[in-house]
């Protein structure tokens, strides 16, 4: 038995005006936009703090500060890609399972191509390993934002 190692990953951004939002890779057409310093994508940020959780690293503000201009408006796919191709020979993915907490749009119609998109970062990995759901919160909490919250677990190779 392969031993197992396990992150949990969180992520939230204000929402602002705009025309649209990041999520796994994947530009979104919607009435606002996030406010961050990259492209603000909860999904790949959450993900990767995630996967650095699982192998013992710093956060994701450590490796891509907000502060850094190299990083200011910075596709979050690629970051995520930067990340895992670091660790791509020691470890693979057993199963990322993620929720996603906006109100809208409505997350059941993109999340294919979100998988698609994660999977050209993370290679061979089965769809059936990817799950990611979204939630709404019908007005109660997380207003003006969303939120992307979740685990990866990975086994050393």
């Amino acid at each position: 038995m392969h031993k197992l190692y396990f992150g949990y990953g969180f992520d939230t951004h204000r929402k602002k005006e705009g025309n649209g939002i990041h999520l796994g890779g994947v530009f979104i057409q919607c009435d606002y936009s996030v406010e961050a310093h990259s492209d603000g994508d909860v999904l790949c940020h959450a993900i990767i703090d995630a996967i650095l959780s699982a192998t013992g690293q710093e956060d994701i503000g450590t490796l891509f500060s907000d502060t850094d201009p190299q990083y200011k408006n910075a596709r979050s796919l690629e970051m995520l890609r930067k990340v895992w191709n670091g660790l791509v020979n020691q470890f693979i993915i057993e199963k990322i399972d993620f929720t996603i907490v906006m109100d809208y749009p409505i997350l059941k119609d993109y999340s294919d191509k979100i998988k698609n998109e994660l999977m050209t970062v993370f290679g061979k990995i089965e769809k059936s390993k990817i799950s990611i759901k979204g939630k709404r919160t019908e007005g109660v909490a997380f207003i003006g934002g969303i939120t992307a919250l979740g685990m990866v677990v990975l086994c050393r190779q």
